[in-house]
């Protein structure tokens, strides 16, 4: 009976290490996935890159753009899916904020920009909120920041793992705004949701590339398209283990809003086609009543830090984070440009 069972488990791992090799043969993607030289990009704000070190040893890449007025307090900045802290989404975001007196800070995740891992690759959640937790303490260890607050930002992706986060760290951040995260369970099709976990058994970093998104559903400032595509360094390529890591998150934020007590803000373009709204509204309503807003822009699309809208946006998260300060923290004059 055991050789039996030896025989079966050996079998087993044969036929997985088969289909692996067969992926990767002939399905996977082919080109080189390797950072573009930083003098070929245009990066928002002009944000110098640096590096530091992951608390298991990684070199982990950041972008730091100083206050342009007497500092207020700080933002960390966590880009989407494939994306980087430098990405042209943030420009105008980046430049509003500054010039009113906040410190921006953005991190490449693992694997994403200038920062070392396997690319476009999420191993665990666990390693993902302990890199955003460092990241955050090492914002409040800046000069002039330790008794200011500081608010992430998360757009689509990056919103929800900031949500994550959030449920994980209650106390980490002063507050939080969320854009178009992706709450929908049923955002992916069921057929697809179990391919992907079974890729994850046999073959959980296999690179593929995710089905062409229209870059025209981003925004409704066709201007901006152009900019958006020609960023080298974003790429639509994910693994099994990435997917399976997003899906389990979804249903977790959804499971555990009402746990979330750090301050919200949470805005979604009405006809987002890459996040539904819907999803975001059902979660909004499971969170604890308290400090909490949320905006749904009419006709809006993905990307509002891009849309014909986000001035409007941006007023109202200055609004909110304005609300969340008060009179409690006291200005600086030091990160300043």
């Amino acid at each position: 009976m055991a050789n039996r069972l030896i025989k079966i488990a050996a079998a087993v791992v044969v036929t997985i290490a088969a289909i692996s090799l067969l992926l990767d043969r002939f399905a996977g993607v082919r080109e080189d996935m390797s950072p573009p030289p930083l003098e070929s990009l245009e990066i928002a704000g002009g944000g110098a890159i640096d590096y530091r070190d992951s608390f298991d040893g990684l070199t982990l890449s950041y972008r730091h753009w100083p206050a342009k007025a007497p500092l207020r307090g700080a933002i960390a900045l966590f880009h989407g899916g494939g994306g980087h802290s430098g990405q042209p989404t943030f420009s105008y975001f980046i430049e509003y904020f500054r010039q009113r007196g906040f410190a921006v800070f953005g991190l490449d995740q693992r694997g994403h920009g200038y920062s070392d891992g396997i690319r476009y690759h999420i191993e665990s959640m666990e390693t993902l909120r302990r890199d955003m937790f460092d990241f955050v303490d090492f914002v409040r260890s800046q000069p002039g920041h330790d008794s200011l607050p500081v608010i992430g930002v998360g757009q689509s992706m990056g919103g929800l793992f900031l949500l994550d986060f959030a449920i994980h760290h209650p106390d980490a951040l002063e507050g939080a705004v969320v854009t178009a995260p992706g709450l929908d369970p049923h955002g992916i099709p069921q057929a697809v949701q179990t391919a992907t976990r079974f890729g994850n058994v046999v073959a959980p970093r296999w690179h593929f590339r995710i089905p062409a998104l229209d870059y025209d559903g981003l925004t409704r400032d066709k201007t901006e398209i152009e900019r958006v595509a020609a960023d080298t360094l974003s790429k639509l390529v994910g693994t099994p283990r990435t997917i399976v890591n997003i899906l389990d998150t979804v249903e977790r934020v959804n499971q555990r809003a009402g746990e979330l007590t750090t301050p919200l803000h949470m805005a979604h373009g009405e006809v987002d086609v890459f996040a539904a709204v819907e999803g975001t509204e059902r979660f909004f309503a499971k969170v604890p009543e308290g400090d909490k807003e949320l905006i749904v822009y009419p006709d809006a699309y993905h990307q509002l830090y891009l849309d014909i809208i986000k001035d409007e946006f941006f007023a109202n998260v200055e609004r909110w984070i304005d609300r969340q300060l008060g009179d409690r923290f006291v200005q600086s004059g030091d990160d300043i440009e």
